[in-house]
């Protein structure tokens, strides 16, 4: 019975999708909640086409570290494809910027989903040396990997 259950679900998951999406908007929708940072920003793995960076309003209040110190937080930025209707978010910490690559300065390709790759570099709190991350496969992992 629960098999008989589960493989309904699965088949008919269309429908759940859509009933949670008249309650709830995906993260980045809405310019509500949202301040656009850059317009074509990066490649969408998805669609080809480009993504928005984007900074949701509201995430960067004050927390306490339990000492009655309080540290203020960077506020959540997000990618956000308008054809795919999809937010991924990034890093908190860190200016992200899109990485390129080669004699052509081409846009550096995530090997696992196609999606530009994202430069971290130093600012909104992070002093490291950089790194580079995969929006999909950050707000996403992969199971296999």
């Amino acid at each position: 019975k629960m098999l008989e259950c589960f493989n309904r679900a699965t088949a008919e998951a269309r429908k759940l999708d859509d009933a949670v999406a008249r309650h709830f908007t995906r993260i980045g929708t809405n310019n509500a909640n949202a301040r656009v940072i850059q317009r074509n920003f990066s490649l969408c793995g998805g669609c080809g086409g480009s993504t928005t960076l984007k900074e949701l309003l509201g995430t960067n209040q004050n927390r306490g570290n339990g000492r009655g110190n309080q540290q203020a937080r960077a506020p959540a930025k997000l990618l956000h494809c308008e054809t795919c209707s999809i937010g991924l978010r990034l890093p908190a910490k860190g200016t992200p910027s899109p990485s390129t690559g080669g004699a052509q300065n081409e846009p550096t390709k995530c090997p696992i989903c196609n999606y530009q790759v994202i430069s971290i570099g130093q600012g909104d709190g992070y002093t490291g040396n950089g790194y580079q991350v995969c929006p999909k496969c950050f707000s996403d992992p992969p199971a296999e990997y």
